[in-house]
């Protein structure tokens, strides 16, 4: 099994794709055993495939399909099913020319000279794909999208999060491993948001424990400065949104701490009290389920075996809640991430 990855970042991707309307980590093609190939998209702006929008989804796809990215790409399935060697796409020239000839590497199926920059033939009837954004523009966090992540993302991770609390409680005793595993727990959104079920053993990968001092330097930081805000409790509360994203940009971008603050405060400029009331919904709807959960408590623990079933309810929601908490923190993540592409 390997992983096509395509996106903005030379570092991290084998397509590069150098466009504003291009996430840093944009789409993926999973390649198993079998030669079967699974395309996930996890960025703001989506993908076209066969003329249809995926947008933070997974399909199954082939070398028949079209895949076209926001700044006009076609993916070329040489480079896929080729060598895998990172490869840098030219950026798209505006002006009549035709675009330039790649040979079997880029472009194979742009559209014919005349044709609009960020636009390509699909194929399809002579459809385009439409310029998906403007590099600079800044995506406000989507109220329903976020309800509906929550729940898609949270629903089918559960018992992975399940397994990821177990294995960590079984290891939180063992020195420096157990560093690495709580930072990974902390981060447990930003696994999440890679669109895949999560599998537990991820606490235990080296990434988290190397970057040890980053993390804690950065807590230090944040701790110090909550501290200081909290005597007039509503800077507090607005930093505490601002920042929300600051360990993922820490680990998931490689930022250093300064970098990770700036950019979390900027991703989240005019989302806070969509953030706000997100939180605050889905805080009734857990004040709801455990009212209910102690209420039946109430009814059940009158016999051994009521609390048996009490006690495993109880697990089994908190678990519920636990997984969609962090779905909730992931589909955050997801929607606002790339709000500082432009830099």
């Amino acid at each position: 099994m390997r992983t096509f990855r395509i996106g903005r970042v030379p570092e991290s991707n084998d397509l590069v794709l150098p466009s504003s309307v291009i996430s840093s980590k944009h789409a993926e093609i999973v390649i198993d055993d079998y030669n079967r190939m699974m395309f996930t998209d996890y960025s703001t702006n989506g993908t076209y495939i066969n003329n249809q929008l995926l947008r933070h989804g997974s399909c199954a796809v082939t070398v028949n399909d079209r895949i076209v990215f926001p700044d006009g790409t076609a993916l070329d399935w040489n480079l896929v099913l080729g060598s895998g060697a990172a490869y840098q796409a030219a950026p798209m020239q505006p002006g009549p020319a035709a675009a330039p000839d790649m040979g079997a590497m880029a472009y194979p199926n742009m559209a014919a000279a005349g044709a609009n920059p960020g636009m390509a033939d699909m194929g399809n009837g002579g459809a385009a794909v439409p310029p998906a954004g403007t590099g600079g523009s800044v995506r406000k966090l989507d109220f329903s999208q976020t309800f509906g992540d929550a729940f898609r993302i949270g629903g089918k991770n559960i018992l992975s999060v399940i397994g990821t609390v177990f294995l960590w409680l079984l290891t939180c005793w063992i020195p420096y491993i157990n560093v690495g595993t709580t930072i990974a727990l902390a981060l447990l959104p930003l696994k999440m948001s890679e669109g895949e079920v999560i599998s537990p053993l991820y606490i235990f990968e080296s990434k988290y424990r190397k970057c040890m001092g980053e993390y804690l330097l950065t807590l230090v930081m944040m701790t110090i400065t909550f501290s200081l805000a909290a005597l007039t409790v509503i800077p507090a509360i607005v930093l505490m949104y601002s920042w929300s994203l600051v360990l993922f940009y820490l680990i998931g971008c490689r930022m250093n701490p300064t970098q990770a603050i700036h950019a979390s405060n900027e991703a989240t400029y005019g989302s806070k009290w969509i953030m706000f009331f997100v939180r605050l919904v889905f805080g009734l709807i857990y004040g709801v389920v455990m009212g209910l959960i102690v209420l039946l408590g109430v009814l059940l623990c009158r016999s051994i075996g009521g609390i048996i079933v009490f006690v495993l309810l109880a697990i089994v929601v908190s678990a519920c809640i636990y997984s969609i908490s962090n779905a909730v923190s992931a589909s955050i993540w997801m929607q606002l991430r790339d709000n500082v592409a432009h830099e």
